[in-house]
């Protein structure tokens, strides 16, 4: 079949033609270093997503018990699916795992997604503008992640 259509509408293009519920580990690194796959260790670390169509829901919780030595702007990997090409969307998170030390002009922590790829740069908001989160601005606390975005 074609999958589930609505009030009688028999157009295949209209109707729902798949739906997938499932995990995925959200993974930080920094970007000198974006080859090396789980380069933070973690004390806990699970993400969860719903797929829709062509809309993914996304949540994400972490918490990271050693940085190493690692420093730099973080990106975070692992998302279930890349975005369309041409979009950019935005992962809000939240959380006590930031450390901006004097600078108290902080409005939202997010990731912005790499349309066509599964991964994306972490930043910050401030008053003057978005800017990259660094590892140094990442404290071991847990954080949460939670957006939605075409694919």
């Amino acid at each position: 079949g074609y999958g589930i259509s609505f009030n009688g509408d028999t157009a295949v293009a209209n109707c729902l033609d798949d739906y997938e519920e499932g995990t995925w580990t959200p993974d930080f690194r920094v970007h000198n270093y974006l080859n090396n796959a789980n380069s933070f260790t973690y004390s806990s670390r699970s993400g969860y997503y719903t797929k829709i169509g062509r809309q993914v829901h996304i949540t994400a919780y972490f918490v990271v018990s050693d940085f190493h030595t690692y420093t730099g702007n973080l990106y975070l990997f692992g998302l279930p699916f890349a975005p369309a090409s041409g979009i950019s969307p935005p992962i809000l998170m939240v959380g006590d795992h930031a450390n901006f030390g004097s600078n108290t002009d902080q409005m939202g922590m997010f990731v912005i997604i790499e349309g066509g790829n599964s991964r994306g740069v972490v930043g910050h908001q401030r008053a003057s503008g978005w800017s990259h989160m660094t590892r140094s601005e990442m404290d071991g606390g847990g954080g949460y992640l939670a957006g939605s975005y075409y694919v």
